[in-house]
């Protein structure tokens, strides 16, 4: 609960968040207890990489808000690794899910994303993610959206290897 109540427009190393959403799974699988299965694989040389705080934790959260359920195990899986794309090196990070998948609107809502504050319609969780890459790196271009063929949801994030200074108009917006 301390963690959450720190949050806010701020960088934690990956470690730290990644130790968030291992206390969060421990904590659900007493209330789904047999039912959830994950794994994570993420790259020791990516730990200390600097990440929103709640970042993970936000699509890890609504794996469980949308998807499990006691009536039907679900496998979720979290990677990490540093990748160059043209040239620039991003934190590269993929939450996976067997469960239901996105509805067609939220995968519109993620791909036409051009900046901005949610508009409260809903589906807060993802936007507060979008706005907030948008915020720290100036990109809309850093979160996608698919679902799996075989059913469930995928969920890329590019992370930047630092966040831009925040402009006063936006610091005022905060």
């Amino acid at each position: 609960i301390r963690y959450l109540f720190s949050a806010g427009y701020q960088t934690i190393p990956l470690d730290e968040e990644v130790a968030h959403v291992r206390s969060y799974l421990e904590c659900q699988e007493i209330l789904y207890p047999d039912y959830v299965f994950s794994y994570m694989e993420i790259d020791p040389s990516a730990k200390g990489w600097p990440v929103p705080m709640l970042l993970l934790n936000t699509f890890v959260e609504n794996v469980f808000k949308h998807t499990v359920s006691s009536n039907r195990p679900i496998s979720l899986f979290i990677h990490g690794a540093i990748e160059k794309i043209d040239g620039e090196e991003f934190l590269h990070l993929q939450i996976e899910d067997d469960g239901i998948g996105f509805p067609q609107d939220v995968l519109d809502m993620v791909a036409h994303y051009s900046g901005g504050l949610p508009d409260g319609r809903g589906r807060i969780g993802i936007l507060n993610i979008s706005y907030t890459l948008y915020l720290m790196y100036g990109r809309t271009d850093l979160l996608s959206l698919s679902n799996n063929k075989s059913g469930g949801g995928h969920v890329s994030v590019l992370v930047p290897t630092a966040p831009q200074p925040l402009s006063d108009m936006e610091t005022r917006a905060l």
